[in-house]
């Protein structure tokens, strides 16, 4: 016998009914969309709705897409309302459907698959990590890590979160970097894992090997600091550096030779003691980074006394990229 629906919610209520010793086994706990949602998308639906490609205009790549429209104009998810949810109209639907989820020669996602799809949907369609993400700085942080915090800014150092809606800190302690003392550097390293932004302007010391504790880097800030020789194998840790300042530092050549990081990103080496063909060097072994500098005082006088006789070859400002 054929079984007829009047619409895909109908086919779902239906779907539903049948499993419903799998659908309570979904009632008992909060569905977690990292690790039990997105995996389920990643294996079923990314192929045609990722970063290469976009049917419908429709990503499923990531939180905040999955739940925003495509080319349409409708919500693809109702959150607490999975019978009103298009996205399960479409995994529903027959394979012959030109809109059925995933088309006809992929592989669907299981029964077991949709229904927790279905009930994280009727959960409120969360993401446990956009939830802690909102939390004020008090909350995010465990009692001694917002200890550290607060001793901090007892010192002077500008500490919060980066964003009303992000997880991660942003820390500024240029105006204790003359005075920077071990237990400063104990409070700082507690809060490392959260730091994603660091700045540590006119730092003078002879030991900056703590800074590898802060893995999850992407911009430092070490302008005009006094940094010792070593710091290059220290730097080179921080692998997920997009932005490193070393303006006015005693870098030279040799150091931005053995300089890696940033892989990909900003590197600043103005009024170092890199030279132009040193800069020039660096961008040519890694263009996927962009280093800038500026030229020096004494280069730009050197340039313009050459130039004198010759208006044609005047150029104070050395092409540095």
């Amino acid at each position: 016998m054929r079984i007829s629906f009047s619409s895909p919610t109908a086919a779902l209520r239906f779907f539903v009914l049948l499993s419903v010793p799998s659908w309570a086994s979904y009632t008992s706990a909060d569905i977690d969309y990292s690790t039990e949602i997105a995996p389920i998308l990643e294996q079923y639906c990314v192929s045609c709705h990722g970063s290469k490609k976009q049917k419908s205009g429709y990503r499923l790549d990531s939180y905040a897409a999955f739940l925003s429209p495509g080319d349409s104009d409708e919500n693809p998810i109702n959150p607490r309302d999975p019978m009103g949810s298009p996205l399960m109209e479409y995994l529903l639907l027959p394979k012959s459907d030109d809109y059925a989820m995933p088309p006809e020669d992929e592989d669907s996602p299981s029964g077991d698959d949709i229904l927790k799809i279905a009930h994280w949907i009727y959960q409120g369609a969360k993401e446990g990590d956009a939830e802690l993400a909102r939390l004020p700085i008090e909350e995010l942080l465990s009692p001694e890590e917002f200890a550290a915090v607060e001793d901090l800014r007892s010192r002077g150092a500008i500490i919060h979160k980066r964003g009303q809606d992000e997880a991660t800190l942003f820390v500024d302690i240029q105006s204790l970097v003359t005075t920077l003392s071990s237990n400063d550097i104990s409070n700082l390293e507690k809060i490392a894992t959260h730091t994603i932004e660091l700045n540590l302007a006119n730092l003078s010391s002879s030991n900056i090997d703590w800074l590898k504790s802060f893995t999850e880097l992407r911009s430092l800030n070490l302008r005009n600091s006094q940094i010792p020789d070593d710091a290059i194998e220290t730097l080179n840790t921080l692998n997920k550096l997009q932005t490193l300042n070393l303006f006015g530092t005693n870098l030279n050549n040799k150091g931005l030779e053995t300089l890696l990081v940033p892989l990909a990103g900003k590197l600043y080496v103005g009024q170092t003691r890199a030279s132009q063909f040193g800069i020039e060097s660096a961008k040519s072994r890694n263009p996927n980074r962009a280093v800038y500098g500026i030229p020096k005082l004494e280069e730009v006088k050197a340039i313009t006394d050459n130039a004198r006789s010759s208006s044609n070859s005047f150029n104070p400002i050395p092409a540095d990229g």
